[in-house]
Formats: C-alpha cells, sequence, structure tokens
C-alpha cells in the first residue's frame, strides 16, 4: 500500500508498474502454494486455497485500516 502511494505520487506509469508488481508476486505465492499441495496426500487443496484468501484479505484489510482517516 505504501508503495501504491509513493508511486502515485510519482506518475500513473509508476503506479501501474508497483499494482502490476503486487499483482504478480500474489500470483507468484499463489502458484508456489499450489504447486506445493498439488500431489501431496495429507493435504487438502480447499483448506490450502481458504487459508490463502483469508490471509490475503486480513493482509489486505490491515492495511487499508492503518490508511483508514476517520473525519
Amino acid at each position: 500500500m505504501v508503495w501504491l502511494l509513493w508511486a502515485r505520487g510519482r506518475s500513473t506509469e509508476a503506479f501501474w508498474w508497483a499494482f502490476g508488481g503486487g499483482t504478480a508476486l500474489r500470483a507468484l505465492g499463489l502458484v508456489i502454494l499450489v504447486s506445493w499441495g498439488w500431489r501431496r496426500a495429507g493435504v487438502s487443496m480447499e483448506a490450502l486455497l481458504l487459508s490463502y484468501v483469508f490471509t490475503l484479505l486480513a493482509m489486505l484489510l490491515t492495511l487499508e485500516y492503518r490508511n483508514l482517516r476517520l473525519e
């Protein structure tokens, strides 16, 4: 979130590169998680994907809450 605000202040192109970079990092994390659990007998893919989604939501909500300004 901080790098998005910094990039937005610099230029539109920098903002989109920062946004795309963050999206690429999240996609890479998902690919690594799915490839790790793909053929493991004791691993539930549903549980892995749900934990990934809830972790992302918690991280994003935490970042948004830090930047929220109540007036």
